[in-house]
C-alpha cells in the first residue's frame, strides 16, 4: 500500500469520528440557539412590560399635577359655593 492510501485509509477510518463530532456540535449550536430564543423572549417581555409601566407613570404623574387654571377654576367655584351657602343663611336666619 502506498503512502497516499494509507493515509486515504485513515481518513476514511476518521470519518464516522467526523461525523459524531459534527453531529455532537449541531446539537450543541441548537442547544444554544434554543436557549438564546428563551432569553430573547424573555427580554423582549420585559422591555414591553417597562414600556407600559413607563406609560402608566406618566399618565399617573399627569392625572396628579392639575394645572393653574384648574386649581383657580376650582378656588372659584368652592368660594361660590360656600359665599352662597353663607348667604342663605343669613337670609334664612333674617341678617340681610
Amino acid at each position: 500500500m502506498t503512502k497516499k492510501e494509507e493515509l486515504f485509509c485513515g481518513m476514511i477510518d476518521m470519518l464516522p469520528r467526523l461525523d459524531e463530532r459534527t453531529e455532537s456540535i449541531l446539537r450543541e449550536l441548537q442547544s444554544q440557539n434554543d436557549h438564546l430564543e428563551k432569553l430573547n423572549g424573555s427580554v423582549t417581555r420585559n422591555m414591553l412590560e417597562i414600556a407600559s409601566q413607563d406609560k402608566r407613570v406618566a399618565v399617573l404623574e399627569s392625572k396628579t399635577t392639575p394645572s393653574k387654571k384648574t386649581v383657580a377654576g376650582l378656588t372659584s367655584f368652592v368660594a361660590g359655593i360656600v359665599a352662597g351657602i353663607v348667604y342663605g343663611l343669613c337670609q334664612w336666619f333674617g341678617k340681610v
